[in-house]
């Protein structure tokens, strides 16, 4: 072999093994720095979901079936409890059902599962409903109760008034739950035409979306019961059973 090809074909080896020697400690690098990103990016995603849970609350509606869908069925109405003429009524046009109370009729809703009971103690419980009345109706006689076992528990938020289209009715109740099994009650009672000088075939009252949620992990040191209801009102949705909420 001539010297000049004998250096030549010695540079190239030498060029190979530096650019082998390279890419081997390249990888190697690769490799290290992707299992110290991936550590750093697990830990961080660890660190961000403890922080995360720690500030978000899991919120279940206790009402079986709050929109009243099956009461439309006469095979399944057990989540509901009929008093007098109460009757659910399936509107086929918007495609909704709603329980509808004649004068002096009372609904009671006394369903609740093992899973969403609410826990004994001092709680914070949001109701919301939607009501129409079709006229004014006179206090202090309609009014909506909350039955928590045997303690009960009067929604503020009056039945009162003049003539109502659909809307949400709401409010939070400070409640002292002295049962472990307490059952959910909701019940309406006391419809009464003012001064007896409406028709009582002009007079009825219907209710659904029904929630009863127990939101008292939802609470931050000094949260007011105004702030929580105004948020719960704005971004709590109808038909789920279950929430995922930060705290407030």
């Amino acid at each position: 072999m001539k010297k000049n090809g004998f250096i030549a074909t010695s540079l190239m080896f030498s060029f190979f093994v530096i650019f082998l020697t390279m890419t081997l400690m390249i990888m190697a690098t690769y490799t290290q720095y992707q299992t110290l990103i991936n550590n750093l990016n697990s830990n961080v995603l660890s660190d961000l979901n403890k922080y995360i849970l720690a500030k978000n609350v899991i919120l279940n509606n206790s009402v079986v079936d709050g929109d009243v869908a099956s009461a439309k069925s006469s095979l399944n109405r057990s989540a509901w409890t009929f008093v007098s003429n109460a009757t659910p009524v399936y509107d086929s046009e918007n495609k909704s059902t709603y329980i509808k109370l004649l004068p002096y009729d009372s609904m009671v809703y006394n369903t609740i599962p093992a899973t969403k009971k609410i826990a004994r103690g001092n709680r914070k419980i949001y109701v919301r409903f939607r009501m129409h009345r079709s006229t004014t109706l006179v206090c202090p006689y309609a009014k909506a109760v909350l039955e928590l076992g045997v303690d009960q528990y009067p929604i503020t938020s009056s039945l009162c008034g003049d003539y109502m289209a659909f809307s949400p009715v709401s409010t939070i109740i400070s409640a002292n739950n002295t049962s472990d099994n307490a059952t959910v009650k909701f019940e309406i009672i006391g419809m009464r035409p003012v001064l007896n000088t409406i028709p009582l075939s002009n007079l009825w009252l219907s209710v659904t979306d029904l929630m009863v949620v127990d939101i008292t992990d939802l609470y931050e040191t000094g949260t007011t019961d105004a702030t929580v209801k105004a948020k719960l009102d704005n971004y709590l949705p109808y038909f789920n059973d279950k929430y995922s909420m930060r705290k407030i």
